[in-house]
């Protein structure tokens, strides 16, 4: 028992240098190593809105992305949620499906504003003059490439 716990310890030891090796190295310049980090450079860009915006309730927002980098390849499908209260609750407004590239509504997203929301978990949300509101554009599968709005209002 004792000699496994000691491997243990000794193999925990050996990655933590093993790990500093790496940090140093990397640190120094005309360090001779191939060791890098990930780079992936995949991104959903809002165009719009991109926060401070007035809309009214029963216009049509037209929420519009591009992908940058490795995301003109890697994003094969989206999702647009909206959130009334500052993130902390986001809602698909894409309920029936993903939008894919080849979609009509691809890269541009028309959202007719109702009066309220309904969130499963939430609730019934009034959109009327709500200042707390924000859209995200989030890749469907893995949900983790996406890019937020900041605050606009909602008016009657």
């Amino acid at each position: 028992m004792r000699s496994k716990k000691s491997r243990g310890v000794f193999f925990a030891f050996g990655a933590v240098m093993a790990f500093a090796a790496v940090s140093a190295c990397l640190s120094i310049s005309g360090c001779n190593s191939s060791a890098t980090g990930p780079t992936d450079t995949s991104e959903i860009l809002l165009v719009y809105p991109k926060g401070g915006e007035t809309f009214k309730i029963g216009s049509t927002m037209v929420v519009k992305w591009t992908e940058q980098g490795q995301g003109k390849t890697d994003v094969n499908a989206v999702v647009v949620q909206f959130s009334p209260d500052d993130g902390k609750t986001w809602i698909n407004l894409t309920t029936q499906r993903s939008i894919v590239p080849g979609d009509a509504d691809w890269e541009k997203f028309s959202w007719l504003i109702p009066d309220t929301l309904n969130s499963l978990k939430s609730g019934k949300f009034a959109l009327a003059n709500n200042a707390k509101c924000r859209i995200k554009v989030e890749q469907y599968e893995p949900q983790s490439i996406f890019e937020t709005s900041k605050d606009f209002t909602i008016t009657p």
